[in-house]
């Protein structure tokens, strides 16, 4: 089977691609979870009852319950959604796409670079990598960014909603992009992200707007 996705407000409804998410995530053998579910899952009772058997699956391992229900997947609610999708990355995806060293380091850097600016900011302390702090460096590195872009971060959920935070991290990488991916600098964002390989949806989840500085 194909587990291409290209819309994860429709191709996430039958629980077959997040139960291979799920399997690969929680390194379960292959198709174990898939084997439990229906396919194709040409009714809505099918569905609901492929993502319960997901849920139930996460459920073993992380306290989803009262948080998200299959009816939410099923019926696209994207909030719910993107809220699944976070739970699984933060909690078993971190550590395998992002080096917590070169997040330190990283952090470190745009506090100088903010010195620079003359802007007031929390010191960055370095500490020992360790797994139970990698949200907290996500958090202080997209934070340092949001303030170095005159933008606020209280946090890494709601702070994301409009997409100026997520607009301004292309704009202080953007010059280290490739040059086929470098786009004009009055560019809007939905372009930006086009040029560096999001897809049509993500980039369209966000108001038309440039950052400028």
């Amino acid at each position: 089977m194909n587990f291409k996705i290209t819309n994860i407000a429709v191709e996430l409804r039958d629980g077959v691609r997040l139960a291979r998410i799920i399997e690969i995530l929680l390194a379960l053998p292959h198709h174990s979870l898939l084997n439990q579910l229906r396919y194709p899952a040409s009714s809505r009772p099918i569905r609901l009852s492929n993502i319960q058997a997901v849920l139930d699956q996460l459920s073993n391992s992380t306290d989803v319950r009262g948080l998200i229900e299959a009816k939410d997947i099923v019926d696209g609610a994207r909030e719910k959604t993107l809220g699944l999708l976070w739970i699984l990355v933060t909690r078993y995806g971190l550590t395998r796409l992002v080096d917590s060293d070169d997040l330190s380091r990283e952090t470190t850097r745009l506090n100088k670079k903010m010195d620079l600016t003359g802007q007031i900011h929390n010191v960055y302390h370095y500490i020992a990598p360790s797994d139970d702090d990698l949200t907290e460096r996500l958090r202080l590195w997209a934070g340092t960014i949001a303030r170095l872009h005159k933008l606020e971060m209280p946090n890494l959920t709601t702070s994301f909603a409009d997409g100026k935070i997520f607009a301004a991290i292309v704009k202080e990488y953007e010059s280290f992009f490739p040059k086929h991916h470098q786009t004009v600098d009055d560019a809007s964002f939905t372009e930006k992200l086009q040029a560096i390989g999001c897809s049509d949806y993500f980039g369209k989840s966000f108001p038309f707007y440039t950052l400028s500085m």
